[in-house]
């Protein structure tokens, strides 16, 4: 989530002008607009209205696993945190468990938040650690706490969109031999909350993968 200044944007044209000329710097200046209209598009028709959003909610697949959502936290953002709860708890797709692993301390205000949305929500474990053990080991302990049938590996400022477990519950209902999912991600300026680089995944691919 972290955002792109307009300094940062207007330094890397004034190198461009210098390195590359005004022809090739122009071409990359359309390239760009042209990519961003183009996303604009495209993210105006994936978004969900209320209307699919409720038909997602009210449907019932033949086999509907669990997924256990497993975040390792230190210190993080508490308005990070509280959008990136609410991603997980307005998903259409409602089995899932939220496992949070926490190294901040016993004595910092995301430890007081994490106890308080574990009570209001029943879905949300919550593990004060003992002490930070880096994201390998949060990860870990998160995931000691699943019990799902699919785990989940979600950062700590991440955001997921309303319909994400329901696209792999699809899948999933296409295939329930299926091993393991993954999804497009992108990022998302935290100052205007707009999306600026995409990262479209390729289908699957052995050397990628490794």
């Amino acid at each position: 989530m972290k955002a792109k200044s307009g300094k940062n944007k207007v330094q890397k044209v004034c190198i461009s002008l210098r390195e590359e000329g005004v022809i090739e710097t122009s071409g990359i200046i359309k390239k760009r607009i042209h990519n961003y209209v183009r996303m604009k598009t495209y993210y105006k028709r994936m978004r969900l209205n209320k209307k699919e959003i409720i038909r997602q909610q009210n449907e019932k697949f033949d086999y509907m696993p669990k997924f256990s959502i497993v975040i390792p936290l230190y210190k993080t953002r508490i308005d990070f945190f509280l959008e990136l709860i609410d991603s997980l708890v307005g998903q259409t797709y409602e089995n899932l468990e939220i496992c949070l692993a926490d190294g901040s301390g016993e004595y910092s205000e995301l430890s007081k938040v994490c106890e308080n949305l574990s009570k209001r929500d029943s879905r949300i474990k919550y593990r004060l650690l003992d002490s930070n053990q880096g994201i390998s080991g949060n990860t870990n302990a998160a995931i000691e706490m699943a019990g799902g049938d699919f785990i989940v590996l979600v950062d700590h400022d991440d955001l997921l969109e309303k319909n994400a477990l329901y696209e792999f519950v699809k899948l999933l209902n296409d295939d329930e031999e299926i091993d393991a999912l993954y999804s497009d991600e992108d990022k998302l300026n935290s100052n205007n909350g707009k999306f600026f680089l995409p990262h479209f995944k390729p289908d699957f691919n052995i050397e990628y993968l490794r």
